[in-house]
């Protein structure tokens, strides 16, 4: 795990999103992402978790997951990192003109990697729309809200890909995450509700075609499929 001081970045660099937990910053082919001091208030480096955790993160080097290079630290604290910058679109901006084909195109990557991470024990958490940068593949950043289970790599390979397949859907469908999404179709429904099986994803993508072609955009195609978005108080209890 490589660490640099706080006071030894010279730039931040161009302002390029603010989160509930850190601010980052685009600084040539890298971002700077810096938390919030209530966010790690207890990061601090003599806490064996906190280290063995970051260190994990660095270490990891899977295509599809964008993983720290360099821990900023300021009085032994851990306040942010630095990473690749990611060229590319934000699944949320791509959501009304993303296809059927372009979701399979990228399938196959995100499925292997999916595996790859899993055998680092890791359990994501935080995945959404905003998180995900598409260009010729599926690329999920901000890994930092995830934690290393005691589950099984089988297990965890399910849990992680169900929670991805069920983001990319529901960005799609553009659900909101105090929302749930609702298909009036039966089978859609057990589909989407079982995504941790790849093979039920390409099923369900399947299902939302019908007589209609791989290209058809998904502006389109929310009005053909029969669905509807509820308020989930159970998600809103979070």
């Amino acid at each position: 795990m490589e660490i640099i001081e706080y006071d030894q970045i010279q730039k931040k660099g161009r302002l390029i999103g603010i989160g509930t937990t850190a601010k980052c910053y685009k600084c040539g082919d890298k971002v700077i992402k810096l938390f919030f001091d209530y966010f790690c208030e207890n990061f601090k480096l003599e806490d064996k978790s906190v280290f063995e955790f970051y260190s994990l993160l660095c270490s990891m080097h899977i295509d599809s997951f964008i993983t720290p290079e360099k821990i900023i630290v300021q009085d032994s604290k851990i306040i942010g990192y630095i990473y690749s910058f990611i060229e590319g679109k934000t699944l949320r901006k791509l959501r009304n003109i993303f296809t059927i084909e372009d979701v399979l195109k990228r399938y196959d990557k995100i499925v292997s990697d999916n595996e790859n991470l899993s055998k680092y024990k890791f359990n994501l958490i935080d995945i959404h729309d905003k998180n995900i940068i598409v260009n010729d593949r599926f690329n999920i950043i901000d890994l930092d809200r995830g934690f290393i289970d005691v589950l099984s790599v089988e297990k965890l390979k399910e849990i992680n890909l169900q929670k991805i397949n069920q983001s990319i859907i529901d960005s799609l469908f553009k659900v909101r995450y105090i929302d749930e999404l609702i298909f009036f179709s039966d089978k859609m429904n057990e589909l989407y509700y079982d995504l941790k099986n790849p093979d039920n994803m390409l099923v369900l993508l399947e299902e939302f075609l019908k007589n209609d072609d791989k290209t058809i955009k998904f502006k389109t195609l929310r009005k053909k499929v029969n669905y509807e978005k509820r308020y989930n108080e159970y998600k809103n209890l979070d």
